[in-house]
């Protein structure tokens, strides 16, 4: 299912045939669709500022940004982090309710973590 460079994940119909699944798109310019990734925005912001140039950003940097933003509190998860919160899904659904429709979520993730 997958090829080296994963690029058939980069396709939202591939990733809904996998999963059996239903995308859904915000209208543009409607950042009220889309809380969670203008918060993850504006929290990104704080590394790389609007009107950043990337080319001389490096990967270590990236990675910096990626870790500090994952590893922050949030007052949504219950000044839980992310990083925490999605592993405590995850965990939860392959030990109690891993139904097929989770087992290929599950075996989406791992394609996925490898392709990264």
């Amino acid at each position: 299912m997958t090829t080296d460079n994963g690029s058939e994940f980069m396709n939202h119909k591939n990733i809904c045939k996998a999963l059996e699944c239903t995308v859904y798109f915000a209208d543009p310019y409607c950042s009220g669709q889309k809380g969670a990734i203008e918060n993850a925005n504006k929290i990104l912001r704080e590394y790389f500022p609007k009107g950043t140039d990337f080319r001389p950003v490096t990967q270590a940097q990236l990675n910096r940004a990626q870790y500090q933003t994952n590893e922050r509190p949030r007052k949504k998860l219950g000044f839980s982090t992310p990083k925490i919160e999605f592993f405590a899904k995850i965990s939860y659904f392959c030990t109690c309710h891993l139904t097929l429709q989770h087992a290929k979520l599950f075996a989406f993730f791992l394609q996925i973590k490898n392709i990264l």
